[in-house]
């Protein structure tokens, strides 16, 4: 089984292409590709976003954070570790089973929450696959099966 390096190495690729400073068309950036609401929620208000009647956190300029590998790497690592305790505590039951031919694990839910989030009725994410087999896609178009399944072979046990 591979571990949580491989599985971040793996993700940029798929996210960038290893590029540290893109910008997609809907404004994710860096190598994975984070929206200003996710660094929001880990601490940084990117070019002084808050969401309305939030505060401002610790600013960080775009042009820094693209700059700034060390920096996307911890956050990756945070992101990371906060989607895999929220999968352990929404979706254990899930863990081992198969779902349209997937086998469901930790590593693929962080990716399929990376990649959709949790969801709703109105944005299909992970909740909405595991219950009812509603398969979302990105922006891009990408299912969140291939990361269930891309993403399904990672050993989590070294993040914390």
């Amino acid at each position: 089984m591979n571990d949580f390096e491989q599985f971040a190495a793996a993700m940029r690729e798929q996210e960038s292409g290893n590029d540290y400073s893109v910008v997609n068309k809907e404004g994710y950036m860096g190598a994975y590709q984070f929206g200003k609401e996710r660094l929001y929620d880990l601490g940084y208000s990117l070019d002084g976003y808050a969401p309305k009647g939030k505060p401002r956190k610790t600013v960080l300029p775009k042009s820094i954070f693209l700059s700034d590998h060390f920096l996307q790497e911890k956050l990756f690592r945070i992101h990371c570790s906060l989607w895999k305790t929220y999968a352990n505590k929404h979706y254990a039951e899930f863990v081992g089973s198969m779902a349209c031919g997937i086998e469901i694990t930790i590593s693929g839910l962080v990716a399929g929450l990376h990649l959709l989030g949790p969801g709703s009725d109105a944005r299909p994410g992970v909740t909405q696959f595991l219950q009812r087999g509603i398969v979302g896609k990105d922006g891009n178009k990408t299912p969140i099966t291939l990361y269930l399944s891309k993403f399904s072979n990672y050993d989590f046990a070294t993040i914390k």
